[in-house]
């Protein structure tokens, strides 16, 4: 079952927030799951969510959060860049993860009615990482 969402702190003075987390436990040894929202994108979001549906019925872990400024989080949006979300992504990701882990995005670019950079692509992307320790 998913957890209800968690708070992790991230940041120091004026740079700090709080962005919550919400974790499902796995049950076998697959690789866990990390969603990683798209522009404007929350972990509640039909993707996210039906992401983790999956997880729970195969047994994997799955890891959703929302970034500073997004859904539960704290901070406001126009504060937000991609330097402060990609930090907060990473430490999300050492904080919660164990063992590997398949990284699933939302692609921003087709929201911004832009074409994706990569031949190929779809919607939505993955690999294999396992957390910094």
């Amino acid at each position: 079952m998913t957890s209800a969402a968690e708070f992790l702190d991230i940041g120091n003075g004026r740079l700090a927030r709080r962005i919550a987390v919400r974790m499902r436990r796995g049950t076998g040894s697959n690789p866990g799951l990390v969603w990683l929202g798209g522009f404007m994108s929350d972990m509640g979001g039909t993707k996210a969510v039906a992401l983790d549906q999956w997880a729970g019925a195969q047994g994997r872990a799955c890891l959703r959060f929302d970034y500073s400024g997004h859904g539960e989080s704290g901070g406001r949006f126009a504060d937000g860049t991609i330097s402060r979300w990609l930090e907060e992504s990473l430490a999300v990701f050492d904080a919660r993860c164990e063992g590997p882990q398949i990284v699933v995005g939302s692609n921003c670019a087709r929201r911004r009615g832009r074409k994706p950079r990569w031949p190929g692509s779809s919607s939505l992307r993955r690999r294999w990482i396992s957390p910094r320790r």
